[in-house]
């Protein structure tokens, strides 16, 4: 992709961060703790259409409907701008703190409460503040335990979800090359993670660290070409894109015979991947944008 093309895409994106937080600050000053950056912006990966990652941190004691004046806010700031997405992902701060939410509906925009465990580490790896004063360090981290706890609820939701919301089945089972992309991507980050112990969100540099750091991972190929066609702008040729599909489809039968947690190594990973995560990646997607 060309370099001008993504320095657009981000100027645009952060004038919209900026219009939000100029809204809060004027709208809701007392009510909000701080807005912090995550995702591609924050790693220096993002590309044109990529969704902004934000979460928007409450003080506890905000009067009810701060969370919906915030996102009302959120969405002025998008106006007129149909190139930009913001995740409306707002918390006040108690809900951080364990124990962490294990009950919700099945509504999308219910979908962070389930995560809260994901957007910690996130922060941890590479969170910056840009509105407000908030010590992402204080900020709880989940143990290895807990996150294997939370994606076995993450995994039962997004069950219930599709179950209700069909067409989001029909998107892992035959994925376009973005979704195809962002599922290997996103499997390669949590496969770094249980093999050592540390995050990468970045999926620029995701693959690379599996390389270097996970002997005998066996998935490094289909990961080198969805970190290329990612790099590319999600261009790729027809041969590529039915590579991307079958390596979808082997992380998903392979994961049919494994646990969360698992790291495909060995023989058997050439069919790498988890179920589970794949499954898990698929409510991403059918909520942070297939689009995207």
């Amino acid at each position: 992709m060309i370099p001008a093309q993504i320095s657009a895409a981000e100027a645009a994106a952060r004038g919209a961060l900026q219009r939000y937080v100029t809204a809060l600050r004027e709208g809701l000053p007392a009510d909000v703790m701080a807005v912090l950056l995550t995702g591609s912006l924050a790693t220096g990966s993002y590309l044109p259409g990529r969704d902004i990652d934000q979460v928007t941190i409450l003080r506890d004691d905000a009067p009810a409907g701060v969370e919906q004046a915030a996102a009302a806010a959120l969405s002025a700031s998008l106006a007129g701008d149909y190139v930009v997405h913001v995740a409306p992902i707002i918390y006040r701060r108690g809900q951080l703190e364990r124990p962490w939410c294990t009950e919700w509906d099945l509504r999308a925009e219910s979908r962070h409460l389930v995560t809260v465990p994901e957007e910690l580490l996130r922060l941890h790896d590479h969170g910056q503040t840009i509105f407000g004063r908030l010590d992402i360090a204080a900020l709880p981290l989940p143990t290895r335990e807990e996150i294997l706890a939370y994606q076995q609820r993450w995994q039962e939701w997004n069950r219930r979800y599709q179950s209700i919301h069909p067409e989001y089945t029909a998107v892992v089972e035959d994925p376009s090359v973005r979704v195809a992309v962002q599922i290997l991507l996103s499997n390669a980050t949590w496969h770094y993670y249980y093999a050592t112990g540390h995050t990468c969100f970045n999926k620029h540099a995701v693959g690379e660290r599996l390389r270097a750091e996970v002997p005998g991972y066996r998935h490094l190929k289909a990961v080198a070409l969805a970190t290329a066609i990612r790099r590319a702008g999600f261009e790729g040729t027809p041969e590529e894109h039915d590579a991307l599909k079958q390596s979808v489809a082997d992380l998903r039968a392979w994961g049919r015979a494994h646990a969360i947690g698992d790291v495909p190594r060995g023989e058997d990973a050439d069919r790498s991947s988890a179920d589970g995560l794949a499954n898990q990646i698929a409510a991403h997607v059918s909520t942070e944008g297939v689009d995207t």
